[in-house]
């Protein structure tokens, strides 16, 4: 549930699944174990609420998610609803997402994709390294590391530009993560249509 909470009450009753997990737990009598949990399971709805839209996280933005986490739970769940919803809103804009993505890369990850595919299809030898994302991009390449990337990250798949972002990772060498995708994505300025 993301909201929009017009009551304590609803915050409250969106927060009952950290507080039944909080209830649930085999927990020590210590107040500390129990705040400790409850601050992990805010984090990690934060956290998740973040990702889910595609924000990139800073350290400090980190900091600030931790201090947050410390809270209760139905402040932590109308924090995430909030995120969520703008998440909702956003409508991106990246009209050629291989070029724009191959002109945020470094001149030597670019240089690697070029050079891992024409050593495997010789044929384009003199390509460029946007031409190559957008092959690979239509060609619904690499499905076995992506596909399952995808599932674990719903929220980030559905952001434009975001398979090609990911291939280019892949084609250049570079980990797959949420985080790697996201910056990548930002640095093009996928913004607000």
């Amino acid at each position: 549930m993301n909201g929009p909470y017009e009551t304590e009450a609803e915050a409250r009753e969106a927060a009952r699944p950290i507080y039944d997990q909080l209830h649930t737990a085999v927990l020590a009598a210590s107040g500390e174990r129990r705040t400790g949990l409850m601050t992990s399971l805010n984090h990690r709805l934060l956290v998740a609420a973040c990702g889910d839209v595609g924000v990139h996280l800073g350290a400090y933005d980190q900091r600030f998610l931790s201090w947050m986490s410390n809270w209760e739970p139905e402040l932590c769940v109308v924090l995430a609803g909030i995120i969520r919803r703008a998440g909702e809103t956003m409508t991106p804009v990246l009209e050629d997402p291989a070029l724009a993505i191959a002109r945020a890369m470094t001149d030597e990850q670019r240089r690697t994709i070029v050079e891992r595919f024409t050593k495997l299809n010789p044929h384009w030898q003199g390509a460029e390294a946007a031409d190559i994302l957008d092959t690979l991009d239509q060609a619904d390449s690499n499905l076995e590391e992506t596909e399952p990337f995808w599932e674990a990250n719903p929220g980030l798949a559905k952001r434009p530009g975001a398979g090609v972002a990911a291939l280019a990772l892949l084609w250049s060498g570079e980990t797959l993560s949420p985080e790697a995708v996201a910056g990548l994505l930002a640095s093009v300025g996928v913004r607000r249509a």
